[in-house]
């Protein structure tokens, strides 16, 4: 990994991928799957340049930015991860063609924002969200985490009705 930085997370990034809750409703089946991150596994963040600020608690990647735990994978050109006192993860912010990918299912955007004390993930830039089954665009989508509600703006949603047959 010549010219990259690496750092491992265990704990408050998974949040932020659960905003592929917003894909439940392709299925039922879909519906009983609890989140796509696991606290047990460190989430590994690699890029081009890594700026750490402990004095202001956060930590700036750039270029090519790859956050991976287990199958779900978000990419970007730039990501900031702010921290508390005791490196619990307040808030991340992530830009430039953001990618969240885990098995069939994507969401992408220019932009994502994961406001811990809020709860609420907000994607904007044109944000899209797929799944097998279902296409979800708009203006910002912003996902509630507590309750699983998401509002999307200027909303556009394809749903495929289609069974194999």
């Amino acid at each position: 990994m010549s010219g990259q930085s690496l750092i491992i997370f265990r704990r408050g990034v998974i949040i932020i991928f659960l905003v592929f809750l917003l894909l439940r409703v392709s299925s039922a089946e879909d519906r009983k799957v609890d989140g796509f991150f696991s606290e047990d596994l460190p989430i590994e963040i690699t890029s081009e340049r890594l700026v750490a600020d402990n004095t202001r608690n956060r930590a700036v990647f750039e270029g090519s930015v790859l956050a991976r735990q287990g199958e779900t994978i978000l990419r970007a050109e730039w990501m900031e991860v702010t921290y508390n006192d005791r490196g619990e993860v307040v808030k991340i912010h992530a830009k430039g063609h953001v990618r969240i990918q885990k098995n069939d299912k994507e969401v992408v955007s220019e932009e994502v924002e994961y406001l811990r004390q809020e709860g609420r993930i907000i994607f904007t830039g044109n944000p899209v969200a797929t799944s097998p089954n279902s296409r979800i665009s708009g203006k910002r989508i912003t996902y509630f985490i507590e309750d699983g509600r998401s509002v999307v703006e200027e909303s556009r949603v394809l749903l495929n009705t289609t069974e194999n047959k």
